[in-house]
């Protein structure tokens, strides 16, 4: 290639590639704004954005992770940190792929459970001859998640003895949406749900540290 043909072709070329690293920089920006950086869930300000642009969510559920403090007296913040890493892992596994994680501050996530159409439109919900299997009630959502958010808890404390020693758990509550509340009021209301799991954790003796 002649050096005319270099010079021809160096203005065409220089303002796209500018163009392009602009927008890799600018997503990049908007991932750091929206993403909690030690768990990789959506931050606060992440889970706003979410909602302004979500289509009428059917329920939410709070999980805290119970005696969490008696993780970071007994091992170290490190260990604590990775809990809350692999708390976000456990949650993500718990729950269908149209579902959404955010961390809510320190130990406690939120997760928004979808609508069954938001679950459809990524393909996990099975289809019966031509038509998709009808939505669930808000209720039996929530319940599942639960369900299967307690067995990913016993499996992953098999794993991790040590954490089974402290009595480390996750408290879950869950609460009906319709979509019109602001996420702080759900917030309180869940909470209430939450104590009520809590409550029976204690009963059971699961926050109680071992002698």
């Amino acid at each position: 290639m002649s050096a005319e043909n270099r010079h021809e072709q160096g203005p065409a070329l220089v303002p796209f590639q500018m163009y392009v690293d602009k927008g890799q920089q600018a997503e990049r920006y908007r991932e750091l704004a929206t993403t909690d950086q030690l768990s990789g869930a959506l931050n606060r300000h992440g889970l706003e954005l979410y909602l302004q642009t979500a289509e009428a969510p059917r329920a939410m559920l709070l999980a805290d992770a119970t005696n969490f403090k008696a993780v970071n007296d007994e091992y170290g913040h490190q260990a604590g940190d990775q809990v809350v890493v692999e708390t976000h892992r456990l949650l993500r596994a718990s729950i269908r792929p149209g579902d959404v994680i955010a961390r809510w501050g320190g130990d406690e996530f939120v997760v928004i459970l979808n609508d069954d159409s938001e679950t459809q439109k990524s393909g996990s919900v099975p289809v019966i001859g031509e038509q998709r299997m009808s939505a669930s009630p808000p209720e039996e959502i929530i319940v599942a998640a639960k369900s299967r958010i307690s067995e990913g808890v016993r499996a992953f404390l098999e794993d991790h003895p040590g954490l089974k020693e402290v009595n480390f758990d996750l408290a879950v509550g869950g609460i009906v949406w319709g979509g019109a509340e602001k996420i702080e009021q759900l917030i309180e209301q869940v909470e209430d749900d939450m104590k009520i799991h809590k409550s029976r954790q204690h009963e059971a003796g699961q926050h109680r540290r071992a002698s």
